[in-house]
């Protein structure tokens, strides 16, 4: 009681913030600044392999298949989507992309890890051989059970550093939540999409149609014009706001954990 009396002010404040989601608070880059790019053209890996980025977000749509039904991969100026072939999986420059240790990629997984798995990601070592991602992070790793933390490039997953930032939690704090701590600036708490909210009941379709997809109850994509704007810039923006707050992470906490080890 102690603990909530002197939390009220907090509390108070905290609920009085308009709720939004992620598609309102990031309306204007999503449609200003961020370009939206198709794995499928030759261009857009040339262009990512010559400007070589140091980190990336990365989220997946339809998770619970190998390969997902849709990969994002965002940079600070673009984002890449791809729809990785049903019979052949991954493309070759995705691929390439996830074995490389000079570049760390970050996610914004639940404690299932279910975006890494699907990209074949995080597993357990077979036959003695870790499998891509966890031979630097394998001190903060029990294999065999959903205690599994990345902490350490070449994969990050934000769930992890905001248990090694601000403390453990039981349910996981999901991407709304971890923008809305890492950037109280923005004002706001971050609500997931409700079905038959107004404007929300699109960005509901959206996910169901991923769902679908993966249940095998729609058809699969064939490529990325099978996804009208509105779905590639929702798919999107979870790859781009995963990179944005570990940028700001590294930003507020880097120093301080340095100077902690």
């Amino acid at each position: 009681q102690l603990a909530l009396d002197g939390l009220a002010s907090e509390i108070e404040r905290m609920e009085s913030l308009p709720v939004k989601e992620l598609s309102q608070v990031f309306h204007s880059i999503m449609t200003n600044h961020l370009e939206i790019l198709d794995s499928r053209d030759p261009s857009t890996w040339s262009r990512f392999w010559k400007d070589r980025p140091t980190v990336v977000g990365i989220d997946t749509e339809g998770n619970s298949m190998t390969p997902p039904v849709l990969v994002q991969i965002s940079t600070r100026d673009y984002c890449i989507l791809e729809t990785p072939n049903t019979k052949h999986g991954l493309s070759k420059d995705l691929d390439r992309l996830l074995k490389d240790d000079s570049i760390t990629k970050v996610f914004c997984d639940n404690f299932s890890h279910k975006d890494k798995k699907s990209l074949g990601l995080g597993m357990q070592p077979k036959n003695g051989h870790a499998t891509a991602g966890t031979e630097n992070n394998d001190k903060h790793m029990t294999h065999g059970n959903h205690h599994v933390s990345y902490t350490t490039p070449p994969l990050v997953d934000l769930e992890s550093l905001m248990q090694q930032y601000l403390g453990p939690v039981k349910v996981a704090r999901g991407l709304g939540k971890i923008v809305a701590l890492t950037m109280p600036e923005l004002q706001v708490r971050i609500a997931k999409p409700r079905k038959g909210q107004g404007n929300m009941k699109a960005r509901f379709a959206n996910i169901s149609r991923f769902a679908l997809i993966e249940q095998g109850k729609a058809p699969p994509l064939k490529g990325l014009r099978d996804l009208p704007r509105v779905q590639q810039e929702y798919a999107a923006l979870d790859a781009w706001c995963t990179l944005a707050v570990y940028e700001r992470l590294e930003q507020e906490y880097s120093q301080s954990t340095k100077q902690h080890d």
